[in-house]
C-alpha cells in the first residue's frame, strides 16, 4: 500500500515538474497467441523476481510487462506497482496478404500501467495464468539448491561422524 501511494506521489511529482510519465490502461485483444510469438516472449530475460504478463494487445501487436505487478483475481487487472519495463512486439508486413513480414521489437519504461485480462487468455506468473518457459528458471534454481545441499550433507557427514568417534575413542 506503501509504495502504491509512493508510485503515485511519483507520477504527480513527475507530471508537474514536466518530466513524461507513462499512464496507460489496456484491454486483451481477443484471440490466442501463436507459437512464434510465444518464442519471442521466451527470449526475453525475466528475471526470477519479476512479475509479467503477456498478451495479445491488438490484430498484429504483443505486448509484454515486466516488473512488480499486482494482480486482481476478481477483476482480472494487473497493474504496475513500480516502474515496470513495456514491451511491444508487432508483425510487419511487406506489401500484400501472404507476402513476407517481420517482427519488430520495443521497449520502454512506464510508471502507471493496468492492463484488464477480462478473461481473455494472458501468459503470466500470477494467478491461475499459464507460464511462459522463460520462468521456469525458478525450478531449476530450486532443484540446484536442492542437490547442492545435499550435496554438501553427503560430504560433512563423514567428516563429522569421524570426529565424533576420534573424541570418544580418545575418552575410553
Amino acid at each position: 500500500m506503501v509504495r502504491k501511494v509512493i508510485s503515485t506521489l511519483m507520477c504527480v511529482l513527475l507530471l508537474l515538474c514536466g518530466a513524461a510519465a507513462t499512464a496507460s490502461a489496456e484491454s486483451v485483444y481477443e484471440g490466442t497467441i501463436s507459437s512464434t510469438f510465444l518464442d519471442i516472449a521466451d527470449r526475453v530475460n525475466i528475471s526470477v523476481f519479476d512479475d509479467y504478463v503477456y498478451y495479445r494487445s491488438g490484430q498484429y501487436q504483443y505486448t509484454l510487462l515486466v516488473g512488480d505487478l499486482d494482480l486482481n483475481l476478481q477483476t482480472g487487472v494487473f497493474t504496475c506497482v513500480d516502474t515496470c519495463q513495456l514491451y511491444r512486439v508487432n508483425q510487419v508486413t511487406n506489401g500484400n496478404y501472404g507476402s513476407s513480414s517481420y517482427y519488430s521489437v520495443t521497449g520502454s519504461e512506464v510508471t502507471t500501467f493496468t492492463v484488464s485480462a477480462n478473461g481473455i487468455m494472458v501468459y503470466s506468473n500470477l494467478g491461475p495464468y499459464p507460464c511462459l518457459k522463460s520462468n521456469n528458471d525458478i525450478y531449476i534454481f530450486a532443484i540446484l539448491i536442492i542437490v547442492s545441499v545435499m550435496g554438501l550433507c553427503c560430504l560433512v557427514r563423514p567428516i563429522f561422524n569421524f570426529t565424533l568417534r576420534a573424541r570418544r575413542k580418545n575418552r575410553s
